[in-house]
């Protein structure tokens, strides 16, 4: 993102200078985290002659200065791009998760009123946040050139952000949750994580039917269509067409991180127990019934580059949970 050796940087923090973003408040203060490294630290020590760093020196639950405003976002504007880091100290903590379905915080006013400023300008923005999931996360989504969710990084947090951010690293990392919107189509998908690589999936191989006391194999070749190295996750779900109850809309049933030097095509191959697809029937009996399956397979829950359908024949076979077997990677 900010890897143009030529760019002149605004560091614009709110949040990219504190320990407790890092490793958590109640460690912040400890011995060990003095001689932690924080994102501006490490910005400052790679790249410090194409920063320029300013602070939101401001109260979190008021609205700032329209003059502080005004020349933070002034000063932004002579750099070529803005690195604007929220959360931390005076951000909501998430509430409790028996409180609501999705348990989110909310940003301080100061960040927004910031935020809003920066992003009706021409300048290209780029967010960090740090602390979890907040109620603004579609606006910043939205209105952000990138955005980079860091949560708390840990002891090593600032040095691999700025690794991030300086294209010396290729992200490769993947929701375990899905992120509403309010509407129909989430903001960011189950499986959802952005690299600087581009991939491609072809050649899917996928047997016709399956017996409910055999084994699916699976082949399929993916290729790093970039001049960079990177990881891919690749993901393999499930869609049962005719099972007698109500069941998921899609299943995660097998996935794999695989690395791919650039231009590097891999075949990527699974060995799936029809198990992963069983089920507790009417009767409360988990067992593997015969029916049609449907198969999308690609970097996360909405990225369905290959799909194949497969039917379930033979006997119905009951089985315990302790039955189920793992989806195997054979291979790369």
């Amino acid at each position: 993102v900010l890897s143009t050796k030529a760019s002149a940087i605004s560091v614009i923090d709110c949040a990219a200078d504190e320990i407790g973003v890092l490793v958590g408040p109640a460690r912040a203060d400890s011995a060990a985290a003095a001689n932690l490294v924080t994102l501006t630290q490490a910005l400052r020590s790679r790249v410090g002659a194409r920063v320029s760093y300013q602070a939101l020196d401001a109260p979190a639950d008021s609205s700032p200065e329209k003059a502080t405003i005004t020349h933070l976002v002034e000063t932004a504007s002579k750099a070529d791009v803005a690195l604007l880091c929220l959360g931390g100290v005076g951000a909501e903590p998430p509430i409790d998760e028996s409180d609501r379905q999705s348990a989110t915080g909310r940003l301080p006013r100061n960040q927004l009123e910031l935020f809003r400023a920066l992003a009706a300008t021409d300048l290209p923005l780029v967010c960090v946040l740090f602390g979890g999931v907040f109620d603004e996360l579609p606006m910043l989504a939205e209105r952000s050139n990138a955005l980079l969710l860091a949560w708390q990084p840990g002891v090593a947090g600032g040095e691999a952000l700025a690794d991030l951010l300086l294209g010396e690293a290729n992200p490769a990392g993947r929701l375990p949750v899905a992120f509403p919107r309010g509407s129909a189509e989430p903001l960011f998908p189950f499986g959802f994580g952005l690299s600087y690589s581009e991939f491609s999936y072809d050649n899917l191989q996928c047997p016709e039917t399956v017996d409910t006391h055999g084994v699916l194999r699976l082949a399929f070749d993916v290729t790093n269509r970039s001049a960079h190295a990177a990881d891919e996750v690749v993901q393999i779900y499930a869609t049962d067409q005719v099972a007698k109850v109500r069941r998921p809309a899609q299943q995660l049933i097998g996935f794999n991180r695989i690395s791919l030097a650039a231009g590097e095509s891999r075949t990527c191959k699974f060995r799936i127990d029809p198990s992963q697809l069983s089920y507790f029937d009417g009767a409360m009996q988990l067992s593997i019934e015969t029916g049609a399956v449907r198969l999308s397979i690609g970097g996360s829950a909405t990225d369905a580059r290959l799909s194949a359908a497969f039917r379930i024949t033979g006997p119905q076979r009951k089985l315990s949970q302790r039955q189920i077997v793992a989806t195997q990677v054979t291979g790369p």
